[in-house]
């Protein structure tokens, strides 16, 4: 016996153990216990990460770290023209991360969308 038969074999096992057969299929009402016992055949969506959590993530890379403490020695030292103008750079750095992180999920969500599998099934032949 070689591994094709084998396989073969232990999936024929496996199908009548289920219930099934690749020739008849499920019927219709074992179909719907299955979906009402286990769900929809369905990989879950992941949560979306709140905004407020994607600006701490940009707020904790190492050079927003020193432009923080950079902004505030210069807050310290009373110089408050370049204080604002490493909070204006430390701003624009994180919305331009927050929204390329958006932008980067939406683009990864519609190509998803549009791979979604097909599959044909058999029903109670």
């Amino acid at each position: 016996m070689n591994r094709r038969e084998g396989s073969r074999r232990s999936a024929a096992k496996s199908d009548l153990l289920r219930g099934t057969t690749p020739v008849t299929g499920l019927s219709s009402d074992e179909a719907a216990r299955r979906l009402e016992f286990h769900g929809p055949n369905e990989i879950p969506a992941e949560p979306r990460t709140p905004v407020w959590r994607r600006v701490l993530q940009q707020l904790r890379d190492p050079l927003i770290l020193v432009l923080l403490v950079a902004a505030a020695l210069t807050i310290a030292t009373g110089d408050l023209s370049d204080a604002a103008v490493i909070l204006f750079v430390i701003t624009v750095n994180t919305v331009v991360g927050v929204v390329q992180e958006v932008r980067a999920e939406q683009a990864v969500m519609a190509l998803s969308a549009m791979s979604a599998p097909a599959a044909r099934v058999v029903r109670g032949r």
